[in-house]
């Protein structure tokens, strides 16, 4: 269940680049579905980083050099 797996039926559909960022020691939302769905999408990069839930919140400068690096 959850958000992620709801959402799968329409990875295949979805052509827009993705970036799927999320912190190594998220509690929140396991690592195993977020890279699946990373995976699953046509044009995406899984790109993790240190830390927990909420990267943009809580190191927007790593986001947004992850990115960065990601688009180059």
């Amino acid at each position: 269940g959850g958000v992620i797996a709801g959402l799968q039926s329409k990875y295949s559909t979805t052509r827009t680049p993705a970036w799927v960022v999320q912190g190594r020691d998220d509690q929140l939302v396991p690592a195993g579905p977020v890279q699946a769905m990373a995976e699953a999408l046509p044009n995406a990069r899984y790109i993790p980083l240190s830390g927990g839930h909420m990267q943009t919140w809580v190191h927007p400068t790593e986001v947004a050099r992850a990115i960065q690096s990601a688009a180059r």
